[in-house]
């Protein structure tokens, strides 16, 4: 099949949700279809290149003649992201498969102006997303994430990694992967760190998107280990961790479904996490995943020792990029 594939920010590194998300969707589409792809010019300014990407679509897929284009807009699906979409529809019909991956908020006027308009096939993480889309008239379906169980994998001897990344083989390690900014309620780890010394918090942050630098300051001084570089062998952090961490809380702050806590469980990591996005639809509570609503919670799971004889992997194993892309590709989406 031939596919044309959109998504603006399709370039190393990988080390961010919405990038790593687009980047396996693209690399398990070339293992069975031909692949054209559409990002932005380097060279170009962002504006220039949000004002230059229709265009340039529309000229690809005439020299293309595409039978799916898969559209991954790179805010997820803000207004203008929209009315690209509602352009495309127009003009390519129910070829175009757009794929939102966070929640976002329309203003009034652009919720009445969408709702009056038609849109080819979206397909979203969560069902919330589903409703929210729902209200301003565009139908949507559901899609899941997937993982990579053959890279995330446990390890059952940590020591090495723990000294490779400079780590005290005796402390154990709580770990979270993710943006280096307040809207992630980060601070929660500094809390954490302070109250339990005789524990590593181990963050890793994205090496491509801005970080606020008095968060960055205040966990660093708060005992925080931070590493902010693209890790070649990102699941090696995984390994190295005792329980993962996922404090985020406000939705537009990361992927419905955050790859991160699926990485974590494919590793057999216990997670403590908020109530996020997709995560209470697919997870119930167990003796290794467990939901909190503040720091403290936290604390107290892991001095309980939470986390024995952890399964967490055995409920990763459903998550597959195969089964996204054939879902996204499938006939019955239209």
């Amino acid at each position: 099949m031939k596919i044309l594939f959109i998504y603006e920010e399709l370039f190393p590194p990988y080390d961010e949700g919405m990038k790593k998300f687009s980047f396996m969707i693209h690399n398990e589409l070339l293992k069975a279809h031909k692949i054209s792809t559409v990002r932005d010019l380097k060279y170009l300014p962002a504006p220039i290149n949000s004002l230059l990407i229709v265009p340039r679509i529309l000229v690809r897929a005439i020299g293309k003649l595409p039978e799916i284009i898969i559209y991954i807009p790179k805010q997820s699906l803000t207004f203008f992201s929209l009315m690209k979409l509602w352009f495309l529809g127009i003009v390519f019909g129910q070829r175009v498969r757009a794929i939102g991956l966070q929640k976002r908020q329309l203003a009034d006027w652009q919720a009445t102006l969408v709702a009056k308009l038609n849109f080819p096939p979206v397909l979203v993480l969560s069902k919330s997303m589903t409703s929210d889309l729902e209200k301003i008239g565009i139908q949507s379906q559901t899609i899941m994430a997937g993982i990579d169980c053959e890279k995330f994998r446990p390890l059952a001897n940590k020591d090495e990694l723990k000294t490779t990344y400079g780590i005290p083989v005796t402390k154990r390690v709580l770990l979270h992967v993710g943006h280096i900014r307040e809207s992630r309620n980060i601070e929660w780890l500094g809390h954490i760190q302070k109250n339990m010394p005789e524990i590593q918090v181990l963050l890793i942050g994205s090496s491509t998107t801005s970080q606020e630098e008095n968060i960055y300051n205040n966990l660093k001084n708060d005992g925080v280990l931070i590493l902010r570089e693209a890790l070649p062998n990102i699941e090696e952090v995984y390994q190295l961790s005792d329980w993962y961490c996922f404090p985020v809380k406000i939705s537009s702050a990361a992927m419905e479904i955050p790859l991160s806590v699926l990485e974590a469980m494919s590793v057999n990591l216990p997670v403590l996490t908020t109530h996020f996005g997709r995560l209470t639809e697919l997870f119930i509570e167990t003796s290794c995943f467990h939901y909190v609503d503040n720091w403290h919670e936290v604390a107290s799971h892991i001095r309980q020792g939470f986390g024995e004889n952890c399964r967490n992997r055995e409920q990763a194993k459903q998550f597959s990029w195969q089964s996204t892309v054939q879902k996204l590709i499938d006939p019955a989406v239209i």
